[in-house]
């Protein structure tokens, strides 16, 4: 009796044991395009669109004994972002046939998300081999920004393809790999070479991040590049940099935690007090001033109201101190908040129209944000942070 019960154990096990030992599928996200796309924004991977209609064999063939397969899962799951779309039937697939017009189902799409332009497209369905091999081949396309992407980390590094990266990347809006790719380029360059025209023109373009190497070595040779390129090209180049941080650090987005972006203001504020270059001052002022807005309105007028004094002529925003001096300012301590805040605004608005250098305006329209803001004006801040991006892309 025991042993056709061990005999009847075993014959279940083997039964079982295909079906156990092949499990894993291709993990599909939710029907939605946007999030797809966002999704493989963010993680740097192409999208694997599945194009299939209810009624096609061949496509079920693939959903029901091919995605199954654990090899064709793992490489769909590690190097994808995957969805399957009903192209009849489901929302976002009736909008995606009508713009990648699939001719016959199965079509299986190999999408770049930065351009939502097809990098492959293969119509009718195959077996394991087959499935992998058109895959393989996308991943293996130079002719797309994934493809690029993965080019550099293999190692290519030749001028051309790198500063062609590099403006891909920006207008990707893939801040942190450009970041990378563009000072790794930096970092290579010899003293002769970081001061040639179109490197020069490359770092106005391409740097943004001011704790980098690259920024400080710039700020340090300021003197030399002044004598090519002009004292207040220079300047101005130096002080987009220090900008930029200062918008990050004011994105909602970017730093929702309140801790987190004082954080940063305090790091922002620390470099620039060991920054010696012409505008540092006048940044460092909107940097303490954004600071303090966040706790104590009273502060953050009394420094506004400092940064006047200092007499840096042009660098304070092009207008004379005299005009800085508000006479609400022996009364502050007395007032409230919101007075406070709507007088800062409209201090802000007096400077700007006697201001017209282009960083000043980007830092007005930043500060204009952040006080509406804090007026809880939403709707006023967002217009204000709109215009200081204008400004950004003038850079």
């Amino acid at each position: 009796m025991k042993k056709i019960l061990l005999l009847s154990i075993i014959f279940c096990w083997a039964v079982v044991w295909p079906a156990a030992s092949q499990n894993r599928s291709i993990t599909f996200e939710p029907k939605d395009w946007k999030k797809a796309v966002a999704k493989a924004k963010k993680e740097n991977k192409l999208i694997f669109l599945d194009c299939h209609t209810s009624w096609c064999g061949p496509c079920k063939n693939l959903a029901t004994n091919i995605f199954t397969q654990d090899q064709v899962a793992d490489f769909y799951n590690k190097y994808f972002v995957n969805l399957a779309m009903d192209m009849e039937k489901d929302v976002d697939g009736v909008v995606l046939s009508k713009i990648y017009k699939p001719e016959a189902y199965p079509t299986l799409l190999f999408i770049d998300p930065q351009t939502e332009l097809v990098v492959l497209r293969v119509t009718g369905g195959g077996n394991v081999q087959r499935i992998l091999s058109i895959a393989k081949e996308a991943l293996n396309s130079d002719n797309t920004l994934v493809g690029s992407c993965n080019r550099y980390r293999r190692g290519e590094r030749s001028p051309e393809f790198v500063k062609k990266l590099m403006n891909d990347l920006s207008l990707a809006e893939m801040e942190e790999f450009h970041r990378e790719v563009a000072e790794t380029y930096f970092a290579g360059l010899n003293r002769k070479q970081g001061t040639e025209k179109e490197n020069w023109e490359l770092f106005k373009k391409h740097i943004d991040n001011p704790y980098s190497d690259i920024f400080r070595k710039v700020v340090n040779a300021r003197k030399e590049y002044s004598t090519l390129f002009g004292e207040e090209e220079v300047a101005v180049a130096l002080q987009w940099v220090v900008i930029l941080e200062l918008g990050r650090i004011a994105d909602a987005t970017m730093f929702p935690d309140p801790k987190e972006k004082t954080t940063r203001y305090r790091k922002l504020v620390q470099l620039l007090r060991g920054m010696d270059f012409r505008g540092a001052t006048a940044l460092l002022t909107d940097a303490c001033f954004a600071l303090a807005l966040m706790s104590d309105c009273r502060d953050a007028w009394h420094i506004l109201e400092k940064g006047g004094r200092y007499k840096l002529g042009d660098e304070c925003y092009k207008i004379p101190d005299a005009t800085l001096l508000y006479p609400l300012s022996p009364l502050i301590s007395s007032l409230e908040e919101h007075i406070i805040l709507t007088e800062l605004l409209d201090w802000v608005d007096r400077i700007k129209l006697r201001c017209s250098s282009m960083p000043y305006l980007a830092r007005l329209a930043l500060n204009r944000s952040l006080i509406l803001a804090r007026l809880g004006e939403l709707k006023e801040a967002s217009a204000a942070r709109t215009e200081y991006e204008q400004y950004c892309t003038m850079r």
